[in-house]
């Protein structure tokens, strides 16, 4: 065709973000939230960064594409996964065939059903340790 698109990689070193070793070589304070549920964030953020996520309380309104890219995210940093924190979603739209093309949490059997509801259900099954709402009304 006309247009090729241009073969190259980029590198973006930034090894500084990991605490893994002090100068002494003993493990640095960030580095012990390795055993957390996000052991690689942890690493790289800190265990109070990833405990700061865990802690906050999101309200999500609706479950469409851009919703479910989103709660994918959210669940996968774990937030809202300690006792004062939540995730609280809200979409009163029902799952049409025409979505499950796009939004990648639902699947053929949820057809029918509020998005919210359907939403929480995989994110659980994604990430059972997360505190989820989710409501279908206005």
């Amino acid at each position: 065709g006309l247009y090729n698109p241009i073969s190259q990689f980029l590198i973006y070193d930034c090894d500084e973000l990991a605490h893994i070793r002090t100068a002494e070589g003993e493990y640095s304070e960030d580095f012990s939230g390795f055993l957390d549920t996000a052991p690689g964030q942890s690493s790289i953020v800190g265990k109070a960064v990833t405990a700061k996520l865990a802690s906050q309380r999101i309200f999500v309104v609706g479950s469409g594409a851009i919703g479910c890219e989103l709660l994918k995210n959210l669940a996968a940093m774990g937030v809202g996964s300690f006792a004062q924190g939540a995730l609280i979603l809200t979409d009163m739209d029902t799952i049409e065939h025409s979505n499950l093309s796009r939004q990648l949490l639902f699947r053929d059997s949820d057809v029918g059903s509020f998005k919210s509801i359907a939403a929480k259900e995989a994110i659980l099954r994604f990430n059972p340790a997360l505190r989820l709402e989710a409501h279908s009304s206005k």
